[in-house]
């Protein structure tokens, strides 16, 4: 196996993020996705985003985390009805993570997703197109 050597930058820090393999998440059809924690946060608020967006099948959610806790990622259709569960409820530490999230099931439209951190919430819009 062959690993490649860090690229540094001329200042001392690596050119390319470090990333790890924080775990794998079931998705309600019986996959995996890849959750992976992207580094610290600086930010004071929870925030998510996919990306890219708009998107065909397959996307990523970024979030971040500002404060260790219960987090759980919901995607909801335009009436407010459930339609993923992407990240069931589970204790998180402070951080930035990405999630894949497979759609190539639902049907083009505007989707809203729900990142939950205990008692906050924050809502953003994804859209889907085929």
């Amino acid at each position: 196996v062959n690993i490649p050597a860090v690229v540094w930058n001329p200042n001392g820090s690596p050119k390319y993020p470090v990333v790890d393999l924080h775990g794998w998440m079931g998705d309600d059809a019986g996959g995996l996705s890849k959750l992976r924690r992207e580094g610290n946060s600086t930010a004071s608020q929870a925030r998510i985003a996919a990306q890219p967006n708009p998107f065909t099948g397959t996307t990523e959610l970024r979030f971040s985390i500002p404060s260790a806790g219960d987090v759980a990622i919901r995607v909801f259709d335009p009436i407010g009805r459930p339609v993923a569960v992407v990240l069931p409820g589970q204790w998180m530490e402070v951080g930035r993570y990405a999630l894949g999230f497979d759609a190539s099931q639902l049907p083009p439209g505007t989707y809203m997703m729900e990142l939950m951190i205990g008692q906050q919430r924050v809502v953003e819009k994804m859209v889907v197109v085929k």
